[in-house]
């Protein structure tokens, strides 16, 4: 498995998180969700539907692949696989193309919330999700999914992060005709920062440095 910083996998979860203090009824960011059905830009057709490219920058992130050059979103057919049952809204879904590791990133920090998460083929794949603050490690968490019958809802809770970083591995052919460690994601969950926060953050770092200053 392609990991930049080594973790220790014996560690469901660490997390660091910075706590911000907002005033009474201020809103701490906007939850958004990508369900990927706008996505059509047609790359080719399979056995188990239509496969499309997600652009770059799709919902204001960087979607960068490992060992391939594009992710890609799969408007499945009728043929039973984890990409059909791993549709929970629309008609399309995210998943990895060569079952490859990708990251997923943006300019400003943000909070992964959590996706549905489905293997394509594999009963009892591993999905290994770390979040990184400015090159730091600084969230880890792996789950084990069942059967690629239907959709789980793994909730992360990745806070405070700038970059995400999801690998796949193991199971054992589920019998869906084909094999492979794809991962189905739909319904990505993130939030953002609302304008009031990145004002309350750009005032607390002016007083920070005012206070170093006056030292």
């Amino acid at each position: 498995m392609k990991v930049r910083t080594t973790p220790t996998r014996n560690t469901m979860r660490v997390v660091t998180a910075s706590t911000l203090l907002l005033p009474l009824g201020a809103s701490a960011g906007v939850t958004e969700v990508l369900g990927f059905d706008d996505v059509d830009a047609f790359l080719y057709e399979s056995d188990a539907g239509i496969s499309h490219e997600l652009p770059d920058g799709y919902g204001g992130f960087n979607w960068l692949p490992e060992d391939t050059g594009r992710m890609e979103v799969k408007d499945p057919n009728s043929l039973p696989t984890g990409y059909l049952y791993g549709v929970t809204s629309g008609e399309q879904v995210l998943y990895n193309p060569s079952a490859t590791d990708f990251t997923v990133s943006r300019n400003e920090r943000w909070t992964f919330e959590g996706a549905f998460m489905t293997a394509a083929w594999n009963t009892g794949l591993e999905v290994e999700m770390i979040g990184y603050r400015d090159g730091e490690l600084v969230h880890q968490l792996l789950v084990t999914l069942g059967d690629p019958i239907a959709p789980e809802w793994i909730d992360v809770g990745f806070t405070d992060i700038d970059e995400l970083f999801i690998a796949t591995s193991g199971g054992v052919n589920y019998g869906h005709g084909g094999s492979g460690t794809h991962l189905v994601i739909d319904d990505f969950t993130y939030v953002v920062p609302a304008p009031g926060v990145l004002a309350l953050l750009g005032l607390a770092g002016l007083a920070g440095r005012r206070r170093r200053a006056g030292a």
